[in-house]
């Protein structure tokens, strides 16, 4: 029995792939290779978990065309499911936005990353504090019996 999808289902969907199309074109502007293959992968999964009548035609595809059969997910879609699908789609959009930045050379030969406002720059001093590890009480005792017999051997 093929999922049909609530209003309210089809507007997440379609505002989740609103925001990665806005994610991908921030984080790969002046790439279009790479930008064309972020929209062509995109529409692919969409298509994918929320098949449509424009399943076989992609502006970005040059290739042969994919029937839908093809790009139906291989087991049954529930509501829950396709609201994970709608959640992880927004996540990628986030993380697209603030952890992932373009290299490019210069013309010195140089790599330079482009980093916009929206770029997550997190400072390095938490790296840079020591980290105990906690040993649970009851493993501190195997330990030292460990080391005892090691020492003995």
């Amino acid at each position: 029995m093929p999922l049909t999808l609530t209003p309210a289902q089809c507007a997440r969907a379609a505002s989740a792939y609103r925001a990665l199309i806005r994610a991908q074109r921030l984080t790969f502007k002046g790439d279009e290779y790479a930008l064309k293959a972020a929209y062509q992968q995109t529409r692919i999964l969409f298509n994918r978990f929320v098949p449509s009548a424009s399943t076989s035609l992609s502006p970005f595809n040059s290739s042969a065309q994919r029937s839908a059969f093809e790009l139906k997910p291989s087991e049954d879609l529930t509501s829950e499911s396709v609201d994970q699908q709608i959640d992880g789609a927004f996540e990628v959009a986030t993380f697209f936005r603030r952890n992932v930045v373009q290299g490019a050379k210069n013309d010195e030969g140089n790599f330079v990353l482009r980093i916009h406002d929206e770029t997550e720059r997190g400072d390095n001093d938490t790296i840079k504090q020591k980290k105990v590890p906690e040993i649970p009480a009851d493993n501190l005792k195997v330990r030292r019996r460990r080391r005892r017999n090691q020492g003995a051997a």
